[in-house]
């Protein structure tokens, strides 16, 4: 058992057990020096270690800090979990020989905004983000880390932004590419409803098979985006260099796509098509369908997606073409009534997926996720 998770367990057992469940939140101006607009917050939160909710943090604490009237703003928090240690059902257990398997979890996390005035009505606005969690087993400690940045200016004129998260998810899930880096440059045009849009990312292939590294991967892509009430038009081209950094080795694809969306009262649809050519394969089938339809009945929603093509269409010498259609109940909305909480997920989907030489996959999904 490790003295560290032990420690702060046993710590917290007492103080909960003391009392009812503390909670402390304080929020004090302060004038630093000669340094304006200062203000610091702290926020503290505490409760029983046996709670009747699993996974319930049983400490929670921030400090954040906000000077020359909120152009500098900092901010740093920690979270503990108990794992499985003090929760009722699980403590029965270890009490009966069984030795709780997760002794506990922290998660330490910082952030630091600064906001720049430059020219233009609109100022330069920097984020950096860093975060630590820990995972307390029996036998062994799980350390992780996610960090990244984020600057945006945002001017009437134009919209620049460049991103940088190692924890980034796929950007578009009918591509195998994982893309933390993003540049993208948005300029509105005559009309308030169009949008001319460049972009650029730098890119990991995932999802190889077996142990094969997938190779790194930029995109280039240019765009116009139209919008009103509920109507929205997407026309995208993409080219894609995987492989190499050497244009004379690299593999070399491109993709015209066209995507529309309508939302008429609770029904969404959306449907989407693209031509895609990479240099050097020997394909037949260079294209790529999509479509989705989307119900909200109240607070919940009912959804159904097809789609068709190659997530590695951008690799000459490496083809997975499949079908994939998916049916989705959303209970989100829901559990947000219900659950004190911000932006919970409650899903439950059906998943079913084929392939080449008539090969066939089904799953059937239950997604539960509860932000802390």
């Amino acid at each position: 058992m490790h003295a560290r998770g032990a420690g702060a367990l046993v710590a917290l057992w007492f103080a909960g057990c003391a009392q009812a469940p503390p909670a402390l939140r304080l929020e004090q101006p302060l004038d630093i020096g000669s340094i304006p607009g200062t203000q610091l917050a702290l926020s503290l939160d505490a409760a029983m270690p046996l709670m009747t909710v699993a996974d319930q943090p049983v400490f929670a604490g921030e400090v954040s800090l906000q000077a020359i009237d909120a152009l500098l703003s900092l901010k740093s928090g920690y979270i503990l979990h108990t794992g499985d240690l003090l929760t009722p059902d699980e403590a029965d257990r270890w009490r009966a020989n069984l030795l709780p398997t997760t002794l506990g979890r922290q998660r330490i996390g910082q952030e630091a905004r600064l906001q720049l005035p430059v020219a233009g009505p609109a100022p330069l606005t920097l984020v950096m983000r860093d975060e630590r969690e820990s995972l307390w087993l029996d036998e062994t400690d799980i350390e992780t880390r996610r960090h990244g940045f984020d600057l945006r200016w945002a001017p009437a004129f134009a919209d620049v932004r460049l991103q940088w998260d190692l924890a980034a998810l796929p950007w578009d899930a009918r591509s195998a590419l994982d893309c933390p880096v993003h540049a993208r440059l948005a300029v509105p045009l005559s009309s308030a409803a169009w949008r001319a849009e460049l972009g650029g990312r730098a890119c990991s292939v995932s999802g190889m098979p077996g142990d094969v590294l997938g190779p790194d991967a930029q995109t280039w892509s240019a765009g116009a985006h139209w919008q009103a009430a509920g109507r929205r038009l997407d026309l995208r081209v993409l080219a894609v260099e995987a492989g190499s950094t050497d244009v004379a080795t690299a593999a070399q694809a491109l993709e015209v796509g066209l995507d529309h969306e309508r939302r008429i009262g609770a029904w969404t649809a959306h449907s989407g098509l693209a031509w895609r050519e990479t240099a050097g394969a020997d394909r037949t089938d260079d294209w790529a369908m999509e479509a989705r339809l989307r119900r909200e009945i109240g607070t919940v929603a009912l959804s159904a997606q097809w789609q068709s093509g190659d997530r590695y269409w951008f690799l000459p010498d490496h083809t997975v073409p499949t079908e994939d259609l998916a049916l989705s109940l959303d209970l989100s909305d829901w559990l947000a009534r219900q659950w004190p909480v911000e932006l919970p997920t409650l899903q439950l989907s059906y998943h079913w997926r084929s392939g080449v030489d008539d090969w066939r996959d089904e799953s059937l999904q239950w997604r539960l996720w509860m932000p802390w």
